[in-house]
């Protein structure tokens, strides 16, 4: 039995999310040495792509579709994993990898103690779940405290003698998986209802998780990786880690203010699409800021369409409007070929 903490992560599918999971370590051993120099810890990496994180000082271990269970449900491996590591390590964190670390991994490992569970962040009540039938069901297999919080597993962490509770909740998934196969957040219910009787402490001031705006977050990491993928531990790359922030690039506040004063002369339904496309213009002195513009852009489109504000005709018409030129400057241009581009793809996709 290793006493030597393990930090996990479970990376398979298209290269993004290697990608992300390569950054996420990356930062953590950035913070690590910047923070607590002398704490030690090992990496492990479930993948179906090893060979990607040669660079870096990790183990890469094969996937397990059994971990999958009978329903095939691919959440489930991330217990499944805690479960198997806990077999041979005392203390384990698995990490979801669209996070990044803001302080040293040794943090996570000191949350963790015996009757306490470590996750992400908490939500409301058990009690307050918008869908009691879940509950119910869950309820006769297992006892809850419906006064505990809910979960958000983009973390887990487990010491050793509380194998018990990804027990628990691998057991539930299988029994509540057939019958509620579209509930989305169902391995985190699953958690937080095996957890219910444990303590629970977050860590979201240690880790950023860019579950929200990913499309932004992405953007910074692809750039970090393009000038740093080959030498991710070299002191440029860690210097770098220290520009990526958990804050969305905007513009500073004054500057805002204009735009959103100036954007009213636009009708509702459009203003917050063109101060998304000013957002993502902007000439931000961080390159990692500048990495963001089409992620911008991109989510800009996908808002306005989401609401049926608008026809892609339509967007042309506002972006090649004198007064947003006027705002947009020297990023115009920038903007005019990124949807000219999107309107070619949207075209070929359809023939």
């Amino acid at each position: 039995m290793s006493t030597l903490p393990q930090l996990v992560y479970l990376a398979f599918g298209p290269e993004i999310y290697q990608k992300e999971a390569f950054f996420s370590i990356s930062s953590a051993i950035c913070m690590q040495n910047l923070f607590t120099p002398d704490f030690r810890f090992g990496i492990q990496v479930f993948t179906d792509t090893p060979e990607f994180y040669d660079p870096l000082p990790v183990t890469a271990l094969p996937l397990n579709r059994g971990w999958y269970g009978p329903t095939d449900y691919r959440f489930r491996a991330k217990h499944a994993i805690v479960r198997e590591v806990l077999d041979h390590h005392e203390r384990v964190v698995l990490i979801d990898s669209d996070t990044f670390f803001k302080r040293s991994p040794a943090e996570l490992f000191a949350r963790i103690k015996p009757g306490q569970v470590l996750c992400n962040f908490f939500g409301a009540p058990l009690k307050n779940l918008p869908s009691q039938e879940i509950l119910q069901a869950a309820e006769l297999q297992v006892s809850i405290n419906k006064e505990n919080k809910q979960t958000n597993s983009g973390v887990i962490g487990l010491v050793r003698e509380d194998r018990g509770v990804v027990e628990q909740s691998i057991a539930l998934m299988d029994h509540l998986h057939p019958r509620f196969p579209d509930y989305y957040t169902l391995e985190e219910l699953c958690l937080a209802i095996a957890a219910s009787h444990s303590n629970l402490t977050e860590c979201k001031d240690v880790i950023h998780h860019y579950w929200s705006r990913k499309g932004i977050f992405r953007a910074k990491v692809e750039a970090w990786f393009r000038r740093h993928g080959s030498t991710p531990l070299s002191q440029p790359a860690l210097e770098d880690i220290g520009h990526i922030d958990e804050h969305l690039p905007k513009p500073e506040h004054p500057l805002r203010a204009v735009q959103k004063l100036t954007t009213m002369a636009f009708p509702r339904a459009h203003r917050q699409f063109c101060r998304e496309l000013l957002y993502g213009c902007h000439p931000y002195k961080n390159e990692y800021d500048r990495a963001c513009a089409e992620a911008w852009y991109a989510k800009a489109e996908e808002n306005l369409m989401d609401i049926g504000a608008i026809a892609s005709h339509d967007i042309r018409e506002i972006i090649k409007h004198p007064l947003f030129a006027l705002l947009a400057g020297r990023g115009h241009k920038e903007i005019i070929n990124f949807f000219e581009r999107s309107r070619q793809a949207r075209q070929e996709a359809s023939n």
